[in-house]
């Protein structure tokens, strides 16, 4: 009984460790200030799907010639080292404290991106059977600090998968396409007119995309899209 009373206090004298390098930190995401300055930051990417570009255009060719159905992209990092680490970690680890971390990060780069907050913020859900199996949403728990941070309630019950798919890990772009197709349901009237649809990662863009014309046809105008880190397209051609 002591020991629980005293665990607060105690958390709040001892210094927080980096998740990285367990050195002591004191910033709010628990990574040292090395540890952020490594992070694998996405520098130049499109501005609207944020996929990285190699030159000085703002909005890539794919989107000049087929603009996404979602009206933007916003995403930190590159899908590398030591991002995947902590995805994986998260998703396949029980390592839920490591949402924090994510999420405030994403925060900090939608709070200096996005000048037009959304009315809610969407986690992509999760089919049942894989919600039983992993014991919880790692987009729903990345959304919790961002929805604290800046003052955006999440709605988690209006959308629900109703196809159990393939982990799109590891399929082709057409191929994720017709995985994820059909695979969202709207149970509930849907009122908000400005979404932000939020996902640990965005390679392809299949699943936000699925997603995002569902709610495009429940009379959403307005679509954003968060998530921790991009994949480098070319790996999924």
């Amino acid at each position: 009984m002591l020991s629980k009373l005293l665990h607060p206090c105690l958390h709040s004298i001892l210094p927080l460790t980096c998740i990285l390098c367990d050195e002591a930190c004191k910033s709010d995401v628990n990574l040292c200030q090395t540890c952020i300055a490594d992070l694998p930051y996405i520098k130049q990417a499109c501005q609207i799907c944020s996929h990285p570009l190699n030159h000085n255009h703002l909005i890539c060719g794919e989107c000049l010639k087929s603009p996404p159905v979602y009206n933007c992209l916003i995403a930190p990092f590159y899908y590398q080292y030591p991002v995947d680490f902590i995805v994986t970690a998260i998703k396949f680890h029980d390592k839920l404290a490591y949402t924090k971390s994510l999420g405030l990060l994403l925060a900090q780069t939608i709070q200096q991106r996005v000048a037009n907050l959304p009315e809610i913020i969407i986690p992509i859900p999760l089919h049942p059977n894989r919600l039983k199996k992993r014991g919880y949403n790692q987009a729903l728990e990345i959304a919790r600090p961002i929805s604290r941070r800046l003052g955006i309630p999440i709605d988690y019950q209006s959308c629900i998968r109703l196809k159990a798919t393939l982990p799109q890990t590891g399929l082709k772009t057409r191929q994720r396409q017709q995985n994820i197709k059909n695979a969202f349901h709207i149970q509930r009237d849907f009122a908000a007119k400005h979404v932000a649809l939020l996902d640990d990662v965005v390679t392809t863009g299949s699943t936000v995309t699925e997603l995002a014309k569902l709610l495009k046809a429940y009379g959403v105008e307005s679509i954003q899209v968060w998530c921790c880190a991009r994949t480098i397209l070319t790996q999924c051609i």
